[in-house]
């Protein structure tokens, strides 16, 4: 069969929903003629494939080697390969891929948004039976075109993209239990730094906003990203300004250890003079140089989830959307203590 130019433009191509909107049948029904199934009638054939070629719809042998079930290689994409917590992550898909029989492509990002588009593309050149997303920054508008005839998940990060399966934290709930405790260990000056205005920074962003509203506190945010260098800036940004909360919560670890070295460096003392708090409860954050109270995310709990997800899309595409919040804990340790009771001197 001949194809006709793209109608929908190269940035945005036909689904079989479209296929089927033009055709005036079920989706289903789409994806049984593009399986070769006997069950479809060869009149309706031909009004499916006729109206595939009106739209430009290029169907691949992916359908039927998800049908046949032999096709168990998933994409990976990792938004940031040097996060901690992404690496701590990618760790456990890889265990139960392993476990279930499953082998992976990845496709490392170094956080750089622009990247995404062309390492997603080149997952789904190899014919990837699915894609596991880990913390993807891109958009709605540029992804969904990318992964639409290809079964995908969303795993950490994010829960705002529409139309894909996701398995993320609880991010409005997480911060509940630390600001909790900070506020019974006598803080009431509390400040975040943020991730930064991409999704998964502005989310962290609003579940402290919740937590501190809660209790009846003024939140107070300086925006950063999600990296070391960013932690230390904000610090230095607290030493030139003369101020300082007596608790910190970062949206990383990464931010809170980058917090932490430059106000230790400056002789600033953690926890008497400021209680830091980081995000993720990395590797790092249990060192016993580093100690830092963190937020746990249950990276097991979040990669079987995802790998749930993706398999109950693979056998059930027309499903409503799936999106599960996973809870978080409280890990407590050193670099917490009791506010200060006088007014630092910077």
């Amino acid at each position: 069969m001949g194809l006709l130019p793209n109608r929908y433009g190269d940035d945005v191509r036909p689904t079989q929903s479209d296929v089927a909107a033009e055709a005036g049948v079920s989706r289903a029904l789409v994806s049984l003629v593009f399986r070769d199934s006997p069950k479809v009638a060869p009149q309706t054939r031909e009004r499916v494939l006729a109206a595939a070629k009106r739209l430009g719809y290029r169907p691949n042998a992916l359908a039927r080697s998800l049908a046949s079930k032999e096709n168990r290689t998933f994409g990976v994409f990792v938004y940031d390969a040097r996060n901690p917590h992404l690496g701590e992550l990618y760790e456990s898909v890889a265990r139960i891929a392993v476990q279930q029989g499953h082998e992976l492509l990845v496709a490392p990002g170094y956080a750089e948004t622009d990247q995404e588009p062309a390492l997603i593309t080149t997952l789904l050149a190899h014919q990837v039976a699915g894609l596991i997303l880990l913390s993807p920054e891109i958009s709605s508008r540029r992804l969904r075109p990318l992964v639409a005839d290809r079964p995908s998940v969303l795993v950490s990060g994010t829960s705002t993209i529409t139309g894909l399966d996701s398995v993320t934290t609880d991010e409005i709930a997480a911060l509940r239990p630390v600001i909790s405790r900070l506020v019974e260990l006598g803080h009431r000056d509390i400040l975040h730094v943020s991730g930064g205005p991409e999704r998964s920074g502005r989310e962290r962003s609003d579940g402290f906003r919740a937590a501190m509203a809660e209790a009846g506190l003024e939140p107070e945010i300086i925006e950063a990203r999600f990296s070391e260098e960013a932690g230390r800036r904000a610090a230095e940004q607290l030493l030139t300004e003369r101020r300082m909360p007596t608790a910190i919560i970062a949206a990383n670890d990464l931010i809170g250890i980058g917090v932490m070295s430059a106000l230790m460096s400056a002789g600033i003392r953690v926890p008497e003079d400021v209680s830091i708090v980081g995000y993720d409860d990395s590797p790092v954050a249990g060192l016993e140089m580093v100690q830092l109270a963190s937020v746990r995310q249950e990276v097991d709990a979040l990669a079987r989830a995802g790998f749930d997800l993706l398999l109950n899309r693979m056998a059930n595409p027309e499903l409503k959307t799936d999106r599960r919040h996973l809870p978080a804990t409280f890990v407590e340790r050193r670099s917490i203590g009791r506010a200060r009771k006088r007014r630092l001197k910077l």
